[in-house]
């Protein structure tokens, strides 16, 4: 593959994974969270430094997430959370799989990428139903 049409495809994921995070922060503010929308809020870095660590940046452009805030509640709606394999110990990146996080504790949901209807009301179902 030549690096124009990896350089393509990443661009069209990363464009297609903003839109489906603006897709659930609309859907999530329609339904009564309120939804941080200020600066770089719920998209990583173009041009991440590691607070200057990195020589060369690193584009975190395609790190999708959403902050919401409900009753006094904060939550994170991560498009690719965090896991750790009890058996193995090994750390993962569940890419376009939907986790939500509120006072350091996960769940990682099944709803995947790309959101429909369904999918949507299932995460706010998750969400309200938060203990």
């Amino acid at each position: 593959m030549n690096e124009k049409l990896f350089e393509l495809i990443k661009q069209v994921y990363t464009e297609c994974r903003e839109a489906e995070r603006l897709k659930i922060a609309n859907y999530l503010e329609k339904q009564g969270f309120k939804v941080k929308k200020r600066g770089s809020a719920g998209k990583g870095l173009k041009e991440y430094k590691s607070g200057g660590r990195l020589n060369k940046p690193f584009d975190l452009s395609n790190w999708k997430w959403i902050e919401i805030t409900k009753d006094g509640i904060e939550f994170l709606v991560s498009l690719q959370p965090p896991d750790k394999d009890p058996s193995s110990g090994n750390h993962h990146v569940l890419m376009d799989r939907i986790g939500v996080c509120s006072n350091e504790h996960w769940i990682i949901t099944d709803i995947d990428l790309p959101m429909d209807e369904k999918s949507l009301d299932a995460l706010v179902e998750i969400i309200n139903g938060w203990n």
